[in-house]
């Protein structure tokens, strides 16, 4: 995880918590209350909530990325987490290079 659950020099969340959320459990996709995506290029992992929200965390780019969500769009959420991560990518590198 990318600050390992310390901001600003205080350690908020202990690193064996967050080092847990991320490493595989008893199935490869999931770690403690997270979803894990390893498959993907790039790899992140995220969380899920009630009517499509979502935090989903980027670490190789330095990026979380949220969804409010209000209602529960037509098509299922999480299938669309490949393509917001795209998506902010395409930002990133809009920003950059632009």
């Amino acid at each position: 995880m990318m600050l390992e659950g310390e901001w600003r020099g205080q350690q908020l969340v202990p690193k064996s918590f967050v080092n847990g959320m991320v490493t595989p459990g008893i199935v490869s996709y999931y770690g403690n209350s997270t979803w894990l995506r390893h498959d993907g290029s790039p790899d992140y992992y995220f969380l899920s909530g009630h009517l499509g929200q979502y935090v989903i965390v980027v670490p190789d780019h330095d990026l979380v990325i949220v969804r409010l969500g209000r209602s529960m769009p037509h098509i299922r959420p999480v299938e669309k987490l490949n393509d917001y991560v795209e998506y902010a990518l395409a930002l990133i590198d809009q920003d950059v290079g632009g």
